[in-house]
């Protein structure tokens, strides 16, 4: 993230920056909001987004978004700030069918999954059915069978 130390004195327009940032990408296809994202650096986030307005649901190479990367890591503060932030996809799936919620869910992080099922299109987020890998290949899953496996107390919430 030593670029942004570099662009932010550099005189650089935004719009110039905004363009590099957006084309940097890493070996995964990542963009350094997708790396701010995961490691949970919200004043990177912040920055990246309102400084520089760098685009928000752009995919890495196994179509991951920013948002992914952030409730895949539980990073709720990361997750709230997205989730204020006007154009912001949601319901977006990975290669491998996920969403946010899943992948929030499959990987033990209850505070986002909270969070995500005070979302407005909550629903949306729910109705998810994607097919599992191994000896799942042919079950259909989705997030309220993934809360009932990972997290039960939340699905008798729901």
């Amino acid at each position: 993230m030593a670029l942004l130390q570099i662009l932010l004195p550099s005189g650089l327009n935004k719009s110039t920056a905004k363009q590099i940032l957006d084309r940097l990408r890493d070996s995964d296809g990542k963009t350094p909001l997708h790396l701010a994202c995961a490691e949970g650096k919200l004043e990177m986030v912040q920055q990246l987004i309102g400084t520089f307005g760098v685009s928000i649901n752009t995919r890495a190479e196994k179509s991951d978004t920013p948002f992914f990367s952030a409730c895949e890591q539980g990073h709720l503060d990361v997750v709230n700030f997205l989730l204020k932030q006007p154009g912001i996809d949601t319901t977006v799936r990975n290669s491998k069918g996920l969403n946010a919620l899943d992948t929030a869910i499959i990987n033990h992080q209850e505070p986002v999954v909270r969070r995500l099922l005070e979302c407005e299109n909550w629903r949306r987020l729910m109705e998810n059915a994607h097919y599992g890998e191994g000896d799942d290949y042919d079950v259909p899953s989705t997030p309220m069978r993934e809360l009932i496996i990972f997290m039960p107390d939340i699905a008798y919430e729901v």
